[in-house]
């Protein structure tokens, strides 16, 4: 009896997976059909899906009814637009990009900017067309220098 109850509840899961899962796989499939590598996990509050687009790895999450939230991924400061580098050196001229994270949702696409100058590092949340619109310092400690 238990092992009948056992199989139940994995073919619950299964079948709840397979319908959430395919209204996710076609929504990736159709935003990014040059994904390759993709691994489908399922997380506390929905599903995310790691996978490659052009040799840079990428983190689409998704709801528990299967609903894109948001994709990030790692970038070079060579990919970042033009307007989004203006904007990170106007007030940091002598910082140096240490990453960039590509964000998109369903508002957008912006960028998170890591960058350091002396003794503080910076990040920097900045549109696509070079409006910051969040800024924060992370002072860097004595014993991160050891």
């Amino acid at each position: 009896m238990k092992s009948l109850s056992l199989i139940a509840a994995l073919l619950f899961v299964a079948t709840a997976f397979a319908q959430v899962s395919s209204k996710a796989t076609n929504f990736l499939n159709k935003k990014y059909p040059s994904a390759t590598n993709v691994t489908w996990n399922e997380t506390e509050d929905g599903y995310e899906a790691e996978f490659e687009v052009d040799k840079e790895y990428l983190l689409a999450r998704f709801d528990n009814s299967s609903n894109w939230i948001v994709t990030r991924g790692s970038i070079t400061d060579a990919k970042l637009p033009k307007a989004v580098s203006e904007a990170c050196y106007k007030n940091y001229v002598d910082g140096i990009i240490e990453s960039v994270d590509k964000i998109e949702d369903p508002t957008g696409i912006r960028y998170e900017v890591m960058l350091s100058e002396d003794d503080s590092s910076y990040i920097l949340l900045v549109t696509q067309e070079g409006k910051v619109i969040d800024t924060t310092t992370i002072e860097l400690e004595d014993d991160d220098f050891d």
